[in-house]
């Protein structure tokens, strides 16, 4: 276990074809502020670990975009929790995810608590 520090805009990576990317696992903590010192910090933590991504483009723009020229960034920072994410690959380009990567299709459920200050 150990603290990293990066900027939102540092979390994004320019793939070739625009996907998903950024995320983070096995998180308890993850603290958001801006570098206006007015600004809310947001905290997010939970006793299970979890995934987060926080990025300055949301999922249907990646969708959208086939090049990341074209991918549309925001001022604003779109934070997602996640209890689990799957492993790589989907076959769209390459094998898909292995067996034990994969994440069932069941309910899960988990805590966490979000904090605005």
């Amino acid at each position: 276990l150990a603290r990293y520090q990066s900027s939102v805009t540092d979390m994004f990576t320019p793939y070739l074809i625009p996907q998903e990317n950024g995320a983070r696992c096995d998180v308890r903590w993850v603290q958001l502020s801006a570098k206006d010192k007015d600004a809310p910090v947001v905290e997010v933590e939970s006793t299970t670990p979890f995934v987060f991504s926080a990025l300055h483009v949301d999922a249907k723009n990646l969708d959208k975009a086939m090049r990341t020229i074209y991918v549309k960034k925001r001022n604003d920072t779109i934070l997602c929790i996640d209890n689990q994410m799957s492993g790589l690959g989907n076959a769209s380009c390459g094998p898909f995810t292995l067996e034990k990567y994969r994440i069932k299709v069941k309910p899960y459920e988990f805590d966490f608590t979000i904090r605005v200050r």
